[in-house]
């Protein structure tokens, strides 16, 4: 369990720091873009068709982006200083593919998890080694507690949402049902065996409120992993947008269509969404290392 718990502090790390290489990236590019946006309008006010006030607008907005460099250069310091660390080491260079931060997350992840698969957990092992020392049958309790699903976004959403969860027709009704009949007849499981004693009962009540959380642990991430990666798609048809609005923009203003404030606008919008679909990718990755940590490694 130490191990897991390492292995996705150093994985949550890595993206985080892949993530912000991305940023700076970003930054630096806009840089660039912002540069010649204030070369143009220093030559237009050499000639007579702009303004002092558009060139300290074009200056002020390049000096701010070039400001944002340093505060993520010290992010990078600081998560390279945390991984040198978890690894046993001096401070260091940490190496590091920064375009991972483009790759798309695994297609079986969106396929589903089977159930079973919680059961490899610490807590649901420990559990079942309690039902064990109360000499009760763990296949049997796997069998009452344990529904057979696999898990996806979609069991998640309605497990989640009350109205269905008493649907016949959800999937969390018949989870539900499997995890409380025992609750609800302690006389017996479902193949007739008997609860003997009050010991085996409280092994049996832990045994299904571990079940219970591991499922709700494991479908909270996967409805994550769902959920960021649309946002994921629709901000990266934002950012293609609105790079076509800057570029539109620039060549507005240079035919005298559009005014300066126009494209500063346009290049901080596309700035700012560039950042936002960073961000969400790097929420997808720690989803899934939660997801890799709710699984139990």
């Amino acid at each position: 369990w130490y191990r897991t718990q390492v292995i996705s502090q150093v994985g949550e790390l890595y993206y985080e720091l892949i993530a912000l290489d991305k940023r700076l990236e970003i930054l630096q590019r806009n840089i660039t873009l912002q540069s010649k946006g204030l070369e143009i309008v220093k030559a237009q006010m050499a000639g007579g068709r702009a303004t002092a006030l558009a060139v300290s607008q074009f200056r002020a907005q390049r000096m701010a982006t070039e400001g944002k460099q340093f505060v993520v250069r010290q992010a990078i310091t600081r998560i390279e200083t945390e991984l040198n660390m978890l690894m046993g080491q001096y401070m260091g260079k940490i190496s590091r593919d920064t375009s991972a931060i483009n790759h798309p997350l695994p297609k079986k992840i969106y396929a589903g998890i089977p159930v079973k698969v919680i059961l490899g957990r610490p807590d649901i092992q420990q559990a079942e080694l309690g039902l064990r020392a109360a000499k009760a049958d763990v296949s049997v309790a796997r069998k009452a507690f344990l529904p057979s699903l696999t898990l996806d976004a979609y069991a998640g959403y309605n497990a989640f949402r009350l109205p269905l969860l008493f649907s016949p027709g959800s999937l969390a009704r018949g989870f539900l049902a499997g995890l409380t009949a025992p609750l609800l007849n302690r006389s017996a499981l479902k193949n007739g065996q008997q609860v003997a004693n009050s010991a085996q009962l409280s092994a049996f009540y832990h045994y299904q409120k571990s079940l219970i959380q591991g499922y709700q642990e494991v479908v909270a991430q996967l409805a994550a992993l769902e959920n960021y990666k649309q946002a994921y798609e629709y901000k990266s048809k934002q950012v293609a947008e609105l790079r076509r609005a800057v570029a539109t923009a620039n060549d507005l203003y240079l035919t005298g269509y559009a005014s300066y404030l126009e494209v500063i606008v346009a290049q901080a919008s596309v700035l700012e969404a560039e950042m936002e679909q960073v961000d969400l990718k790097q929420k997808s990755y720690s989803s899934l290392i939660s997801l890799f940590r709710a699984l139990g490694g």
